[in-house]
């Protein structure tokens, strides 16, 4: 089983109400699902709450070949949003296209601002998210 958000849960043995667990599928480890539940959260409340993705808008993601990045553009497609992510490279754009990215922005070779702009025809975007919080840009 695994939880997230219950206090006083940090030890060997804890007491969870019921209604707060998820089954951990065969095959998972302790490891991946304490990740992607923590991850899953985030990235919904990301979407949901922090700004509402809604059906059309266009979201900016950084890191998106991360955990918490592929889970957002995940659910950012799911609310209907068109979709860009900035990695650092091939494989990790590739990772980025498989969760669904419509433009994929390799902030090591172009500054995604100015790329953002091009791309959305100089409207810009009503929300980035980003879990790094330290960008290198090439223009920079």
């Amino acid at each position: 089983m695994a939880w997230c958000g219950v206090p006083g849960t940090y030890a060997e043995f804890a007491v969870v109400p019921a209604v707060r667990l998820v089954n951990i599928p065969a095959g998972v480890s302790f490891e991946q699902a304490a990740a992607a539940i923590l991850q899953g959260m985030t990235a919904h409340y990301l979407s949901h709450s922090t700004y509402a993705i809604q059906s059309g808008d266009e979201v900016l993601i950084h890191a998106g070949a991360g955990g918490t990045g592929l889970l957002l553009t995940q659910m950012a497609k799911s609310r209907g949003a068109r979709v860009f992510t900035t990695v650092s490279t091939e494989e990790k754009a590739a990772l980025s296209r498989k969760a669904g990215a419509d433009e994929v922005i390799f902030y090591t070779k172009t500054d995604f601002a100015v790329e953002v702009k091009r791309l959305t025809n100089g409207r810009g975007l009503p929300v980035v998210y980003d879990s790094v919080a330290r960008r290198r840009s090439s223009s920079r």
